[in-house]
């Protein structure tokens, strides 16, 4: 008997040792993915790809000057191109959205309203960046 009570308090130390970092993990999991996700501005993609390009490839400064405008005008053109698709992505989401809705109960429609607009805010909130 003497014997069962020190292994006893250890697996109950080794057992809530365990919930515990269960629980962590969870709610670090949870909070990481609600946290609004920093999308870089043009000039920011600019010196990202510059750093990395003169780094790695050893550009001389007149390369730099003539590659930073190459750079910069191919990353006006992808934003150009996402202005345009962006919308078409948009209608197909919230179209996809009402056909969901159409297999749910009243509850769940409910539900999926509120997960759309936290969805629709979480959006609106990176796009002010």
């Amino acid at each position: 008997m003497r014997r069962l009570k020190p292994i006893a308090g250890i697996l109950i130390v080794f057992f809530l040792g365990a919930v515990t970092g269960v629980l962590s993990a969870r709610f670090y999991a949870t909070f990481e993915s609600r946290k609004p996700h920093h999308r870089p501005k043009l000039e920011e993609r600019v010196e990202f790809i510059m750093k990395r390009l003169t780094d790695d490839l050893d550009l001389s400064a007149t390369q730099q000057k003539e590659i930073r405008q190459i750079v910069a005008s191919a990353e006006e053109k992808v934003q150009s191109i996402k202005d345009e698709y962006v919308p078409t992505i948009r209608a197909l989401h919230d179209a996809s959205i009402k056909e969901i809705k159409t297999r749910l109960s009243p509850g769940q429609q409910e539900e999926l309203d509120r997960i759309h607009a936290e969805w629709e805010r979480r959006r609106q909130d990176r796009k002010s960046r």
